[in-house]
């Protein structure tokens, strides 16, 4: 691999010579085509063993500047490699140039598409977000009264069953996002055993905002549901023989000035122990069915069950929903 040389000598008139002809010689340069290897003439006015030696060795880089696949702004120019490149070569590369300019444009366009519904989708979320978390007053033409319930069963380990009913209807007040507040029955073996109110508050499963942003009252306001204090409630007044046989989370005498520790796990239980003897379990309610069922199996034995007599279960850490 090397470069041939061909001279001819030509006659004209030069500048410097004012009219008067000269000789002079004329170089053509030949040499392989960096592409394909062919002997072609090469358009440099001045090249070298050394210097085509040199592009030869770098001709990855330079084949990927001629293709249009290198970086932008790569040195050198591309009429600068195309002086040793032949005519078919540098047609062929002007193509596959102009092809991979295309495809970085439509890959650029895809990606501003991709980020822009990207972007109105966060944004959505964020919407959606901010509804499902924002507390509001609601008039009984804003809902629907339509009575709804579920079944549910407590089974202790003497084969002792109850049957439980719930039956909730939406009432005007407070409202956060679409769960609106819930006036609430309690039926156990066909006795109403508790009446309140209460929400199905839970979290929302919405694409996380890109600045990472939460909503006021986001964790302020944990989880719950309406059927948890409704059991703890049941299970405070049916099993306070069984309530007294566990140790309590807390103890509380009349005219004892010792404070109470508030911030223990709940559901858990607080014993009054009376003047006169007598003692009294109260249940530390939980707003959370699974947290309510997982304890009253744990100290009671009282297994609860939903309607298709499944056992309730805390949902799995990680998991945004509870399971009833």
């Amino acid at each position: 691999m090397g470069i041939r040389v061909e001279e001819e000598v030509r006659e004209g008139v030069g500048y410097e010579t004012k009219k008067v002809p000269q000789k002079y010689t004329v170089r053509r340069y030949f040499g392989p085509c960096l592409i394909c290897e062919r002997e072609t003439q090469y358009s440099a006015s001045r090249v070298s063993d050394e210097w085509l030696a040199k592009q030869f060795k770098r001709r990855r880089i330079l084949l990927s500047i001629l293709r249009g696949t290198a970086p932008s702004h790569t040195s050198p120019s591309v009429a600068y490699i195309e002086t040793i490149v032949c005519a078919g070569c540098r047609e062929e590369s002007r193509k596959l140039r102009t092809a991979a300019v295309q495809q970085r444009a439509a890959e650029e366009r895809q990606k501003e598409k991709e980020e822009k519904e990207w972007k109105r989708k966060v944004e959505e979320s964020w919407r959606a977000r901010v509804h499902h978390y924002e507390w509001r007053d609601v008039t009984a033409a804003e809902i629907d009264p339509t009575p709804h319930g579920t079944e549910f069963r407590a089974a202790l380990p003497n084969s002792e069953v109850h049957q439980i009913l719930f039956r909730w209807r939406a009432t005007p007040g407070k409202c956060r996002g679409d769960s609106y507040l819930m006036k609430v029955g309690m039926w156990v073996d066909g006795k109403l055993t508790a009446h309140y109110h209460g929400w199905d508050l839970q979290d929302i499963d919405v694409l996380e905002d890109e600045n990472h942003r939460l909503y006021g009252s986001e964790e302020k306001w944990p989880t719950m549901d309406l059927f948890g204090g409704g059991f703890c409630r049941w299970i405070e007044c049916a099993f306070q023989p069984r309530l007294l046989t566990v140790e309590p989370d807390l103890v509380w005498e009349p005219g004892s000035y010792k404070e109470l520790d508030t911030q223990i796990r709940r559901p858990g239980t607080l014993r009054v122990d009376w003047l006169d003897g007598s003692r009294y379990v109260h249940v530390l309610p939980s707003l959370n069915l699974p947290e309510v069922a997982e304890w009253a199996e744990q100290h009671l034995g009282l297994r609860i069950e939903e309607r298709a007599f499944r056992p309730v279960r805390r949902a799995p850490a990680g998991d945004a929903t509870d399971d009833q």
